[in-house]
């Protein structure tokens, strides 16, 4: 009799070797519900009238393939909405193309006496250093340090620790953070970085690709802002 080949089992090529459950997949998405029927009928006609197949089995072989057919098509329904959403972020993204966004980075930029930036302790932290370096490595500016966990704003009003207006430019932001063992904390500082370009990996990758040479993935950013 013809057998209908169940889905737990192994399906074997010709050359004898078992196939992979990656190609079982794959084999078995490309089997249609009609061609499923076909089968079972074949089967029914050709089978041993005086050992006719088991009902309990055929039940079992339809719902099992029953559950296939619904999980291909759920997955077929997934990706539709996976580019759906990627398509939505690609053009969100494109629309900050010449604008400054927020993300994680430490060279901050000083314009006309200001310039903005955030840091986060994953923990509170005992003791620690905030510290602004300028482009020959020395340190320009020290930051009274906020402990306490979180997130936290900075405004930098452009003067050094002799109160003296700096040039603009952009420096780099150092933060160094311990608990009270000694420990150091977990910590993140956020700058202001302009996008002049977007690039895309797959399906759920979206990249701001900044003038600064940074490349920072699109649900990073936080904050957003016309270029100054």
């Amino acid at each position: 009799m013809a057998a209908i080949t169940n889905v737990n089992n192994p399906v074997t090529s010709t050359s004898g070797q078992t196939k992979s459950a990656a190609e079982q997949a794959d084999a078995l998405a490309n089997v249609n519900f009609d061609m499923f029927l076909n089968l079972m009928v074949t089967q029914l006609q050709n089978q041993d009238p005086l050992n006719p197949a088991d009902g309990t089995q055929f039940t079992e072989q339809l719902a099992t393939f029953s559950q296939l057919e619904q999980q291909v098509a759920s997955n077929k329904h997934l990706e539709k909405l996976a580019n759906a959403q990627s398509l939505t972020s690609q053009s969100l993204a494109v629309n900050m193309i010449g604008k400054e966004v927020m993300a994680q980075g430490q060279q901050v930029k000083l314009v006309g006496g200001k310039g903005e930036f955030q840091y986060k302790l994953e923990k509170d932290a005992a003791t620690g250093t905030l510290e602004v370096f300028n482009g020959t490595g020395q340190v320009v500016k020290t930051f009274e340090l906020n402990t306490k966990k979180g997130l936290h704003k900075v405004e930098w009003d452009g003067k050094d620790d002799d109160n003296k207006l700096l040039a603009n430019g952009e420096y780099k932001v150092v933060l160094n953070a311990f608990d009270a063992d000694g420990k150091r904390v977990t910590t993140n500082t956020y700058v202001y970085s302009t996008v002049k370009g977007v690039e895309s990996e797959g399906v759920d990758k979206t990249y701001l690709m900044m003038k600064d040479g940074k490349k920072v993935l699109f649900e990073d950013v936080f904050s957003v802002r016309d270029a100054v």
